[in-house]
């Protein structure tokens, strides 16, 4: 076993828990000049080839708005005619499609036509028509609301050096292969005002001064006075990352013994553990070997375990013999298989139970919705007028077909925001499998808001719903005793692709070797079968798909292959 990570500060004690060894590594491969540009217009920076703390005047601030871009504007503006490649970060989607429009209009860059010519050209959102304006002046952005391709196509273009300046929230640091020759960093916390962690910070500023790329790196923090400049200097600068800790003990006991009785299971072929042998398992685990690390008499709460195993066979996920050995029940094995929440599996079998046997979509799409993972999933809600919003979506969602007891259930939570924000979701995720075109998604979804541009966020709820619905279905199977093979395939494929049901067949064929733009295409042309694209006339479904005659005669001779 090798775990390796760019960003950590101390083992923790992992490798010793382990019996393995811990090897470190901090040299870079391309020096980085890291630091923080001064409200004066400075740039103070500490090397990590050991060059000393340096300070030298950088830019003239320009003092026109009062805000960040009096920075950020003649700072990207030196870097660029210096012929850098630039990555501006920001901490939200709207900051970076409004940092990214101002540094088009300001900074009169050439159109990057190569990025223009590689956007897709259908089923756009509200946020392609911006990214296409700030192209058009030489800067893009990449935000969760721009689709796959877009971001791929951005992503090529800054690496090819054909866009020279892409503003980007901190998702584009994560795994995602676009080196700079400079970082700049306007925040420093999460859209929810969090702080950004040490670690955070140095994996995005680490994306300047790339091996192969440039001889040298620098990223730059802005700091429009004394107070901030000293706390990015001294917590980030010459900070260090976090050190490794466990959060075995922060997670729920119940999932911790639903997770080892399956997994002690599947060890020992089958057999059952004690409630002592339970507690043995758990403390040999890494949080507990740190927490006596600091702690030598710290032990387990076997009274408390006992609590939350007596809760488990009240929600008859566990059972006990009369010799004490524990086994698992269907509900409790497939909660310590999936790796879900508990909680996630008493809300579905709750509301499987009240519904009956469930095969719509939008009802299955809907109970999706109630698992305590997709709460975690943002989609924005007006907190002050929830109530008229929640009874827009509780309606559409009957229009729709759902059953009433899966929407009682998105209802019937003590928070109303949340109740909201679900039926929001399931309304997301229907009219998406249902083909409605991106564009007027978000304005139906977004009707109680100014801003329409939430394609990113329904994104996000799809793929967690996605994760999600296979459990969700293995709930029902086990609730009503059925078989929901047939409706998984139907909706997971609808759900990948953005197809509805009338063009599933096309779906099976020919999967992402057609983007949902072409799919909706075809629907609109009444070619939603694999027989009448066959027999239509290959110009005709070429104009339609937008590819030449060659194509689509590859595409209906092998459309597997294809």
């Amino acid at each position: 076993m090798i775990a390796l990570s760019a960003v950590i500060g101390d083992g923790g004690g992992l490798e010793r828990w382990l019996g393995g060894r811990l090897l470190r590594y901090e040299q870079r491969p391309v020096p980085l000049d890291e630091g923080v540009l001064c409200a004066g217009g400075a740039f103070r920076w500490l090397a990590t080839d050991g060059d000393a703390e340096r300070r030298e005047p950088f830019i003239a601030p320009r003092y026109g708005r009062g805000s960040s871009q009096d920075w950020v504007i003649p700072l990207v503006g030196r870097l660029v005619g210096e012929g850098e490649q630039v990555i501006v970060f920001r901490n939200t989607k709207g900051a970076t499609v409004g940092c990214a429009t101002y540094l088009a209009n300001a900074l009169d860059l050439e159109t990057c036509q190569a990025a223009l010519e590689a956007l897709p050209a259908g089923d756009p959102s509200v946020t392609s028509g911006a990214l296409r304006r700030v192209l058009n002046g030489g800067v893009g952005f990449h935000n969760a609301d721009l689709d796959r391709a877009e971001r791929l196509a951005l992503e090529a273009a800054f690496r090819a050096r054909e866009l020279r300046v892409l503003v980007a929230t901190s998702t584009l640091a994560m795994g995602v292969n676009t080196p700079a020759s400079t970082v700049i960093m306007v925040e420093l916390q999460q859209w929810d005002g969090t702080p950004y962690t040490v670690a955070e910070y140095k994996n995005m500023v680490g994306r300047a001064g790339r091996l192969g790329f440039t001889e040298r790196g620098r990223s730059a923090v802005i700091a429009t006075d004394g107070r901030s400049e000293h706390t990015v200097w001294q917590r980030y600068v010459v900070g260090h990352p976090e050190d490794l800790g466990s959060r075995f003990l922060d997670a729920d006991p119940r999932a911790l013994i639903l997770r080892t009785l399956a997994t002690a299971g599947q060890a020992t072929g089958g057999s059952a553990m004690r409630a002592e042998e339970l507690v043995a398992f758990l403390e040999d685990s890494w949080g507990v070997f740190q927490r006596r690390a600091g702690q030598a008499s710290w032990a387990w709460n076997a009274q408390e375990l006992q609590v939350q195993l007596a809760q488990l066979e009240r929600l008859e996920m566990v059972a006990r013999d009369v010799d004490g050995r524990l086994t698992l029940l269907p509900l409790g094995r497939l909660a310590g298989e999936a790796g879900v929440a508990v909680e996630t599996i008493v809300r579905l079998a709750d509301a499987a139970r009240a519904a009956g046997p469930l095969r719509d979509a939008a009802s299955v799409l809907a109970l999706v919705q109630l698992t305590a993972e997709l709460d975690d999933v943002f989609l924005p809600v007006n907190t002050r007028g929830w109530r008229k919003e929640a009874a827009s979506w509780y309606g559409e969602l009957n229009r729709h077909g759902a059953s009433p007891a899966i929407v009682e259930a998105l209802r019937r939570t003590g928070d109303g925001v949340l109740s909201a924000r679900r039926a929001k979701r399931a309304l997301g995720c229907l009219l998406w499998v249902n083909g409605v075109p991106r564009q007027d998604m978000e304005g139906l979804l977004m009707r109680h808001h100014r801003d329409n541009a939430v394609a990113g966020a329904v994104q996000t709820t799809v793929n967690r719903t996605i994760d999600l619905l296979p459990t969700t279905l293995r709930v029902l199977e086990l609730v009503h005793d059925g078989d929901l093979a047939e409706l998984e395939a139907d909706l997971l494929l609808r759900l990948q692709l953005g197809i509805p049901s009338e063009v599933t067949e096309l779906g099976i064929l020919w999967g992402d070797g057609l983007s949902r733009a072409q799919y909706l295409a075809l629907r609109d042309a009444d070619l939603a079968s694999p027989a009448a694209v066959a027999t239509a006339d290959a110009e005709l479904v070429g104009a339609i798909l937008g590819v030449d005659r060659d194509a689509v005669l590859s595409l209906t001779a092998d459309p597997v292959a294809a």
